[in-house]
Parts: C-alpha cells; structure tokens; sequence
C-alpha cells in the first residue's frame, strides 16, 4: 500500500500540468539539495537574442539584450500551472531574500512564458500579483512561440505540450552574468535555493 502511493506522487511531481487547481506545495519550503554547474554553456557567450521582441506584464516590449549589464536569475513557466510553476517562482523569491540587501535590487529575475497564445499580458500581471513577484527588478515576459522554445534550448530548458490540456516541462532556474552568458543552473523541483544564491554573489566584485 505504501510502496503504491509512492509511486502516485512521483508520478504527480515527474507529469506536466493541466487544469489549474489549489497547490498545497506552492509555498513549501524547497528542502537542501544540490545544483549542478553549467559547465559547459550551451550557447558561446551570451544565450540573449538581439533583434527578437518580448512583451513584459506591463504591455511594454523590450529586448532581452537591455538585461544586460546585470546578473540574471531565469527560469520558464505557464500561468494555468498548479504544481511545478508555483515552486520555481517561489524558489526565485527565496534566492532574492537570501542576497544581501544592497546586492537584491541588482539583479533581474526573470520568468518567461513558454504558454503565450493562454498567458497574455493581462495574465502576467495578475500571476504577478498572486505570486508577490514584486519590484522592477523582476519581468515577467511572453514572446512568439519559436523564440521562447530557442531560448529555454539555450538555458537548457525542455517543455512539450501533454494532450491533455498542460505541459510536461523541466524545472531549471539558470543564473546568468551580467552579460547574459549561463554560469550556473539548477536543475529540480525542490533544493539549490542557496547554491544558486551564492552563484549569484559570485558575480559582484569583493569589497576590500
């Protein structure tokens, strides 16, 4: 009996989303695990296209070049998710509370969509809101379907749509310097909260 409902919730967590439901993992502490390092980028230099246009939860469009100059914690996601999505955003806020003060509103966290024909600009901003990603620092974008899956190739992100209505998709947050080049990524649902906190310090210069 025990060993069947194991199997159940493994296949809970390893299946995509569908209908939109109460998580009652969304504000879950991630539990200590470990994060793997990049070590080999998967594109040469910076993985930010430079002519395509995303579309922020404020309706403006931007390139993701004017990110730029700033390290960036990244991660995919689609809004009608109950389970996977809920955690990553709630681990990206956890990686910000971690940093020290001074450093936590010079870093961009940013979540793209890869459900754009569902997330529209209205639905970004509402996820904002339910999911107190607050502060300029953070972006919340959608784009055309091919550059957002080129991208989350790029950061080695992977999502395919199930059938049923939701995705089967990865749960990858990539740390990014500040010229958009992947230096750390981690790679599971829970966990790497402090890896990836301390990979992100490592990009600011010491004071002595």
């Amino acid at each position: 009996m025990r060993s069947g409902l194991i199997t159940a919730l493994i296949g809970i967590l390893l299946a995509g989303c569908t209908t939109p439901r109460p998580c009652p993992y969304c504000a879950a502490e991630p539990l200590a695990g470990s994060a793997a390092k990049v070590v080999q980028p998967l594109a040469a230099g910076s993985i930010y296209p430079t002519e395509t246009l995303w579309t922020t939860d404020a309706g403006t469009e931007m390139k993701l070049t004017q990110l730029a100059g700033q390290p960036c914690v990244m991660s995919f996601f689609f809004a009608s998710c109950s389970l996977k999505c809920p955690i990553t955003a709630e681990n990206m806020r956890m990686v910000q509370a971690a940093l020290p003060k001074a450093l936590r509103d010079q870093v961009k966290f940013v979540l793209i969509t890869f459900d754009p024909e569902s997330d529209s600009v209205e639905v970004l901003r509402r996820y904002r809101t339910a999911h107190r990603l607050n502060g300029g620092n953070w972006l919340l974008l959608r784009g055309e379907s091919e550059a957002v899956r080129e991208l989350a190739h790029r950061t080695g992100y992977a999502f395919q749509k199930n059938g049923v209505g939701g995705f089967n998709h990865a749960s990858v947050v990539t740390v990014l310097d500040a010229t958009g080049r992947p230096v750390f990524r981690h790679d599971g649902l829970y966990g790497g909260v402090n890896e990836l906190q301390l990979s992100v310090r490592k990009l600011f210069p010491e004071k002595p």
